[in-house]
């Protein structure tokens, strides 16, 4: 399996009509710890390829690529991801991409100061019983980022904890600038059934944001809401 790509890259030509045939024994299917390990980068290859990319060589409609592992002993990494095109056949080290289409939303919504800024609606101040409210209504058994606090622990921490995280929750409301702390994620594998935690493809990817920073676009997805459920 890990040759595989090895012999597409070095292939002679073929002409309309014909075609080769590689044929594997249920006998041998990763047998070899390369071969294990490509099939895992092919399963997180093509989870993480992009919905644009599109191979620039398949004049047809079918512009589908399949990723697969180059591995190269002599390099000092020794891995890299090639696409191999499922219609012209060809071997690529990088896709293109396709351009996003135009933006959905209707040009209305930018014109007339519908979403101006300077709106009270979206930067009032918010008030320290909005942000009672916001703390009792988050859900519990939710995993957190990589702050390690979860909303239990917000609602259960002491007065002074509480005091501190409404001042920053406040001010980030206001002038709309996340700590720099609050803008990572973390990005981690959860299986969909129960013990078939090491099955490929009955794990999917979760992210996770600090609850800190959930609280504050909780509060901003509602007052959009609401200020455009006004206009229209």
């Amino acid at each position: 399996m890990h040759l595989l790509t090895d012999l597409l890259e070095q292939r002679p030509h073929i002409d309309a009509g014909e075609y080769l045939q590689i044929n594997q024994s249920n006998e041998q299917k990763l047998r070899h710890d390369t071969d294990a390990m490509c099939h895992e980068e092919f399963f997180f290859a093509t989870n993480a390829m992009s919905a644009l990319a599109y191979c620039s060589k398949c004049t047809n409609s079918d512009h589908r690529s399949t990723p697969m592992m180059h591995v190269d002993q002599s390099s000092p990494s020794g891995r890299y991801l090639r696409y191999f095109g499922h219609t012209c056949s060809t071997i690529h080290c990088t896709l293109p991409l396709h351009s996003l289409d135009d933006c959905p939303v209707p040009d209305e919504l930018f014109q007339n100061n519908i979403l101006d800024p300077r709106d009270a609606r979206l930067t009032q101040h918010l008030t320290r019983e909005d942000f009672d409210y916001w703390l009792r209504q988050l859900p519990h058994d939710k995993s957190p980022g990589d702050d390690d606090l979860t909303y239990e622990m917000w609602q259960e921490a002491p007065a002074e904890m509480k005091d501190a995280l409404y001042q920053v929750v406040n001010q980030v409301v206001q002038n709309g600038k996340m700590p720099t702390s609050w803008e990572g994620a973390l990005t981690t594998l959860i299986p969909k059934n129960f013990r078939e935690e090491k099955i490929l493809e009955s794990i999917r990817p979760i992210c996770l944001m600090n609850t800190a920073a959930k609280i504050v676009t909780s509060v901003w997805a509602k007052r959009l809401f609401k200020s455009l459920e006004q206009q229209f």
